[in-house]
C-alpha cells in the first residue's frame, strides 16, 4: 500500500531518516577522513550525540576503528545513500523475550558505537528468513548452527532517492505485488535490483554449498545470469576469510555477455572477479591464440542446409564428446612411453643414470607434472648425480697420475728420460682432465636432447590422422576432422588438453571457484578439460536444455555430462521452474511452440502471474507489407517510451537485409554480431542464435526469407527469439515460414 497509509508509515519514516543520516555522516566522515592526518584525530566517540550533524560528530567518528570499516565499503555505502534497505523481519529466538527488528539491504549498515547492523546485508544467514520464510515457526542456519524461533513481521519497502513509496506486509515469499513492480521495470533497471526479490527457488541456489559442483537447469527468464553473480557475491561475503573475489572466474559465453553483467558485480558489492570467454581462457593457457571459423559457423551452415552441414555438425559432437577426450588421453599415455631416451646416461664408464631409471622417473615419480617439466626435474636430478660423480673422477685421476709421477720421481734418477716420462704422464693427465671437464659440461646437455620435443599442434595433428586406432566408426570423418590452420572451436580443448600436458599452463592462473553460464552450449569435453586445466570441481554451472540451439556440439542430458565430467565429486543438480522474464501470455505462446518437440525430458516454464498483451503473429504475403508493418511496430513502441526493441530475425543475412529495409525510414538500428562488445538501447538487430541470454522491453520476430520448421534445431531457435520479451512480443513472417503456426 502507498507508505502513508501504513499504520506504522510514521515510524518507518522516522526509521528511514536515521538511517540516511547516519550513511550520509559516515560518507562525510570517510571524505573528511581522506584529506586529514591521524595525528589530528580527535577520540571523543562515546560522548557525542550520535543525532548531532555537527563537525564534532564526524570528528570522532573518523577517530575510532569503525572509520575504517566505512572506508573499506565507502562504494557500497555511496550506492545506499538513497536506498538503504528494501525489506524488514522481526524474529523472536527461542529461548529469548524480546522480537529482534532486521532491515535488510544490498549492504551492511553498522552503528558507529558497538559495530552492530542498522541494515543487514542480504546475504547474512538471518536474511533467508525474508527470501524463504513464513510467518509463523522458523529458523535459519549460520556457521554451522541452526537457530530456530517465530518470524513475526515480514515487511517490504519501495524507497526512491531517499523517500519512501511503499510499505507491504506480506506472508508469503517475495512473489507478490512488490516483485510485480520489480518485474514491471525497463530491462536497463533489472540486473541491478534483483537482491530485493530474490524467490526462495533462487535463494537455495545461491547459498547452496560450493564444495560440490552444482548444475541448474533453469527456464528462460529463471534469472539464471543474475543468480550467477549473487552466488559470487554471497560467498565473498559470507566466506571473506576463504575465498578471495580474485579467485573466482565467471565464464561468458560471448564478450557482449560480459559487457552486459559488467555493471552489476559492482553494484554487489564485488570487485576483481575474472570475467573471460571459454576460448580466451584456454588460450591463456595454452599460450596462444588461436585462429578459429566463427562460433556459429557450423549452425548457420545447418540452418542454410549448406554442402557437408551435417558432417560438420558431426565431427563438432565427436570433439565434445567425452569418448574424444579420452581417446586422447590415451593417445597421450601411450606418447610419452617413447620421450625418453632409448639410451644410457654415461660418464664415461660410470653409469649415471639406466634408460629404464631415467623412463621410470618420467612415467612415475614426475607423472604429476607436464612434460616439459618433468625433463627439467629429470636434469636437476642427473646434474647432481652427475656432480658427485665428476668430482670423484677428477679426484682419482689427480691422485692415480700424481702416485704415478711421484713414482718414477722416486724411483728414477734424474735424466732426460725420467723427465719426458713425467712429462709425458703430465699430458696424459691434464688431457684426461679435459676431456673429463668437457664431459662433465656437455653431458647432460647433450643427453637432454635426446628426449622427443613435444609440439601440441604437431601431436594434435598426429592424433587426429590416427583417430580410427582409438575410436570406432569414424573412418568417414577422418577427412572432416583432419584440418588447416584454420581451427573449429571444438579443437580448442582438446589442443589445450595437449599443452597442459606437455607444457603446463602458460599463464599464471590461480582459480578455485567458476561460474559457468549458457552452459547448456558447452560439451563434455570442455567441462573436463576446464576442470583439468583449473584444478576444481567447484564450479556453478547454469542452463536450460530447451534453448540448446548449439545441441549438436553442446549438452544434451545433465546427467550425462555430470557422469561424464564429474564421476566422483558428487555434483548437486538444481531446477529452476519460475520465469520471471516475461508476462504470461508471451510465455504460455512460446511454450507452445517448445511443446512441439515433444520431450518429456524438457523441463518447462511457470511463469509469474504477470498479465500483458497477448502475443500478435501476423503473416504478410509479401515483403514490401510485411516491412512497412515492422516500421510501424516500432514506431508504435518508441511512442510507449521502450528503452529497449529487438527485430530477431533468423540469421545474420536475414538481419542485414531487413536493416537495409529500415534505413529507408527514419529509424535507426544497429545489430548484434559475434564481436559486438556493447549493445546500446534503442533499436537493434540480432540473428536468433545471438539472442540468448539478452532480455529486451518489447521483441518483434521477423521471418522473411528464412523459415523456421518443426525441426528440434529451428523450435528452439523461435523460442529462444520469444522468450526475449519483456513485455511484448510480435511475430511477422511470411505466410507458411513459421510452422508451428500454421
Amino acid at each position: 500500500m502507498n507508505a502513508n497509509q501504513h499504520p506504522q508509515f510514521h515510524q518507518e519514516s522516522d526509521r528511514l531518516d536515521k538511517t540516511l543520516k547516519h550513511v550520509h555522516l559516515t560518507i562525510d566522515a570517510v571524505d573528511r577522513f581522506t584529506e586529514r592526518s591521524k595525528d589530528n584525530l580527535r577520540d571523543a566517540m562515546s560522548e557525542i550525540d550520535t543525532q548531532e550533524a555537527s563537525s564534532s560528530y564526524i570528528d570522532a567518528m573518523i577517530s575510532t576503528q569503525f572509520i575504517e570499516i566505512a572506508n573499506r565499503n565507502y562504494d557500497s555505502l555511496m550506492r545506499a545513500k538513497d536506498k538503504p534497505y528494501f525489506a524488514r523481519i522481526d524474529f523472536i529466538q527461542s529461548g529469548k523475550e524480546s522480537i529482534e527488528s532486521f532491515y535488510i539491504g544490498k549492504t551492511s549498515i553498522l552503528k558507529d558505537g558497538d559495530f552492530t547492523p542498522l541494515v543487514v546485508d542480504w546475504r547474512a544467514p538471518i536474511a533467508s528468513l525474508y527470501y524463504e520464510g513464513r510467518i509463523g515457526d522458523n529458523h535459519y542456519e549460520s556457521e554451522g548452527d541452526t537457530y530456530s524461533g517465530e518470524l513475526t513481521l515480514k515487511r517490504q519497502f519501495a524507497i526512491e532517492k531517499g523517500v519512501l513509496g511503499d510499505i507491504t506486509d506480506v506472508d508469503i515469499t517475495t512473489n507478490d505485488a512488490f516483485l510485480q513492480a520489480s518485474l514491471e521495470a525497463n530491462a536497463d533497471k533489472r540486473l541491478k535490483d534483483i537482491a530485493s526479490t530474490i524467490q526462495a527457488e533462487q535463494n537455495k541456489i545461491i547459498r547452496a554449498s560450493m564444495r560440490k559442483p552444482l548444475i541448474v537447469q533453469g527456464v528462460a527468464g529463471s534469472g539464471k545470469t543474475t543468480i550467477a553473480l549473487h552466488r559470487i557475491a554471497y560467498f565473498i561475503y559470507t566466506y571473506e576469510k576463504t575465498f578471495r573475489p580474485d579467485s573466482f572466474m565467471i565464464i561468458a559465453p560471448n564478450r557482449l555477455f560480459i559487457n552486459y553483467i559488467s555493471e552489476v558485480l559492482p553494484e554487489l558489492g564485488v570487485e576483481n572477479v575474472n570475467q573471460t570467454t571459454y576460448q580466451d581462457l584456454m588460450f591463456s593457457i595454452l599460450g596462444k591464440k588461436l585462429k578459429l571459423h566463427a562460433k556459429h559457423t557450423v549452425l548457420v551452415n545447418l540452418i542454410n542446409h549448406s554442402d557437408n552441414a551435417e558432417i560438420e555438425a558431426e565431427v563438432a559432437k565427436i570433439k565434445g564428446s567425452i569418448e574424444f577426450v579420452k581417446a586422447l588421453e590415451a593417445y597421450l599415455t601411450l606418447y610419452e612411453k617413447d620421450i625418453t631416451p632409448t639410451v644410457h646416461c654415461d660418464f664415461f664408464d660410470e653409469r649415471v643414470a639406466s634408460r629404464v631409471e631415467v623412463r621410470s622417473w618420467f612415467l612415475s615419480h614426475f607423472a604429476h607434472l607436464p612434460y616439459s617439466q618433468r625433463i627439467k626435474e629429470i636434469q636437476k636430478l642427473l646434474e647432481n648425480r652427475l656432480k658427485s660423480i665428476y668430482k670423484e673422477r677428477l679426484k682419482q685421476l689427480q691422485e692415480n697420475y700424481d702416485a704415478k709421477i711421484d713414482h718414477i720421481l722416486r724411483k728414477e734418477a734424474p735424466s732426460d728420460e725420467r723427465r719426458e716420462k713425467v712429462v709425458s704422464l703430465m699430458m696424459k693427465r691434464d688431457l684426461l682432465l679435459e676431456e673429463t671437464k668437457q664431459l662433465n659440461k656437455s653431458l647432460i646437455r647433450d643427453y637432454m636432447r635426446l628426449f622427443k620435443k613435444s609440439d601440441p599442434f604437431l601431436l594434435y595433428s598426429d592424433f587426429l590422422k590416427s583417430i580410427d586406432n582409438y575410436l570406432e566408426n569414424v573412418p568417414r570423418l577422418k577427412s572432416g576432422l583432419t584440418k588447416n590452420d584454420t581451427f573449429d572451436l571444438e579443437d580448442v580443448s582438446p589442443l589445450t588438453l595437449i599443452g597442459y600436458r606437455c607444457h603446463g599452463s602458460v599463464a599464471d592462473i590461480d582459480i578455485s571457484t567458476v561460474v559457468v553460464d549458457e552452459a547448456q552450449d558447452f560439451s563434455s569435453a570442455e567441462f573436463y578439460v576446464l576442470k583439468m586445466v583449473l584444478k576444481t570441481s567447484r564450479m556453478t554451472l547454469l542452463g536450460d536444455l530447451s534453448q540448446g540451439i548449439l545441441a549438436y556440439r553442446g549438452t544434451q542430458n545433465w546427467q550425462k555430462m555430470m557422469h561424464d565430467v564429474f564421476p566422483e565429486d558428487e555434483p548437486n543438480y538444481m531446477t529452476l521452474v519460475q520465469s520471471y522474464r516475461t508476462t504470461v501470455e508471451i510465455m504460455t505462446e512460446a511454450s507452445l511452440v517448445l511443446n512441439r518437440l515433444n520431450q518429456e525430458d524438457l523441463v518447462t516454464a511457470k511463469p509469474v502471474i504477470r498479465h500483458g498483451e497477448a502475443p500478435i503473429k501476423c503473416h504478410f504475403h509479401s515483403e514490401k507489407e510485411l516491412i512497412k508493418a515492422s516500421i510501424l511496430k516500432i514506431e508504435e513502441w518508441q511512442a510507449k517510451k521502450f528503452k529497449s526493441m529487438a527485430i530477431i530475425a533468423k540469421t545474420q543475412n536475414e538481419c542485414l537485409h531487413i536493416q537495409h529495409e529500415l534505413a529507408k525510414s527514419s529509424i535507426k538500428t544497429e545489430i548484434l554480431t559475434d564481436q559486438s562488445l556493447i549493445y546500446n538501447a534503442g533499436v537493434v538487430i540480432v540473428p536468433s542464435y545471438l539472442a540468448k541470454g539478452l532480455e529486451f522491453d518489447a521483441v518483434l520476430v521477423v521471418s522473411l526469407s528464412q523459415s523456421y520448421t518443426d525441426s528440434e534445431r529451428d523450435i528452439k531457435l523461435l523460442y529462444v527469439a520469444m522468450t526475449r520479451a519483456l513485455h511484448q512480443l510480435d511475430l511477422y513472417y511470411i505466410k507458411g515460414n513459421i510452422q508451428a503456426f500454421e
